[in-house]
């Protein structure tokens, strides 16, 4: 009985394998052509996918002129790839902004003015975003130019208020000052330094009518629309730094001349000389003056004293209470007078081997110069009192 119940139950058993296999053999058979089709779709897709990106990347939105395109200080990515897109620089403001994402440049994008063009590809405006290659206008600051005037000429270009630029140049004194000891004629406080630049600070005096007068190297500077004044003066700071070399670092030693001095030195010959041959002869002049404690009687000090830089000065002129009155008071000024250019500094530094103590201008930008006074009072009758 035992035997009976248990070899149906076998017979039972052994059928459903062959059923089973018979199923799993038809059910791959029907998954064959669905898989196929899957992978057919997944390709085309893989296809369209990268014929647009292809397309986005190296087709231009299309043909037209170049074009400047100011992107604002603060444009994140959707910003700037909407003005892109409303300039017709690029067909799709959101294709800019995933191709910025995938460039991993998305928070790298600079604020400037740009010449763009339709022709351009997109990746290669993301390019020049990212690096920053923004439209620059030269201005060239003329030797001797007052810190004043180089603010106006700035204003009158409409690149910064006089204003802002005159803060900007106190900001970059008051940043760059410690409470270094440094030298300077005329001067009883203490002297900037800074990590920053290869020279001191002026040393601080109220006299001062800006604190970095003197030290804005006259230079041509290429400013870029949304440049701060900060930026400009930086610049100019830097443009001292490097046209103040070892060389002549060494030789102000030797000369037992602060940078201070030179530069004061350096602005008062920047004004007097029109004929650059005469530089370093001017210097010589005013050296000499100040070796044996004579007034450097400088025309130009009392230009700035006054504020009136094309004045003829007179008699009357002389008497004015400034302690950039070189009549008055003897020694160097204050502080320069002027930013001098790179060939005044140089006379300075290397003046003439002359020993003149006058010179009275002849009328022509040159001038005549004496070692005594009965010959420079010769040269006065001769061609004018200055």
């Amino acid at each position: 009985m035992v035997f009976n119940r248990t070899r149906p139950n076998r017979r039972w058993r052994a059928s459903p394998p062959v059923y089973r296999r018979k199923y799993h053999s038809y059910r791959s058979r029907s998954r064959r052509p669905r898989l196929v089709s899957l992978v057919g779709l997944f390709l085309v897709a893989v296809a369209l996918v990268a014929t647009l990106a292809f397309r986005f990347l190296y087709t231009p939105a299309g043909a037209g002129a170049d074009r400047l395109v100011l992107i604002p200080q603060g444009s994140g990515t959707p910003r700037i790839a909407q003005i892109l897109a409303d300039e017709h620089l690029i067909r799709s403001a959101f294709g800019f902004r995933l191709l910025a994402r995938l460039d991993k440049a998305d928070a790298m994008l600079r604020a400037g003015e740009y010449n763009l063009s339709p022709a351009m590809r997109p990746l290669a405006i993301l390019r020049k975003l990212v690096k920053g290659e923004v439209v620059t206008y030269p201005v060239t600051i003329p030797e001797g130019f007052t810190v004043a005037r180089i603010g106006m000429l700035l204003e009158e270009k409409g690149y910064f208020t006089r204003q802002a630029f005159d803060e900007a140049v106190r900001r970059a004194y008051d940043d760059a000052s410690s409470t270094t000891a440094g030298g300077g004629a005329g001067t009883a406080s203490t002297a900037g330094s800074t990590a920053a630049y290869g020279f001191p600070m002026p040393p601080k005096n109220p006299a001062y009518k800006s604190p970095l007068e003197g030290y804005l190297f006259p230079e041509t500077y290429l400013y870029y629309k949304g440049m701060k004044p900060d930026e400009m003066v930086k610049a100019m700071l830097t443009n001292l730094d490097h046209a103040l070399d070892a060389k002549d670092k060494e030789r102000a030693a030797q000369q037992k001349m602060s940078i201070h001095d030179l530069l004061t030195l350096a602005s008062i010959v920047e004004k007097e000389a029109q004929v650059p041959s005469e530089r370093p002869i001017i210097a010589a002049v005013y050296l000499n003056r100040l070796r044996i404690g004579m007034a450097l009687d400088a025309d130009p000090t009392i230009k700035y004293a006054l504020d009136e830089p094309g004045k003829i000065v007179t008699l009357q002129d002389l008497e004015v209470v400034s302690p950039y009155n070189t009549y008055k008071n003897a020694g160097l000024p204050p502080g320069p007078i002027g930013n001098p250019g790179k060939p005044s500094i140089e006379a300075v530094l290397w003046p003439a081997n002359v020993n003149y103590l006058y010179f009275v201008a002849k009328g022509d930008g040159t001038h005549a110069f004496a070692s005594t006074l009965d010959e420079h009072n010769r040269n006065v009758a001769r061609y004018g009192p200055r």
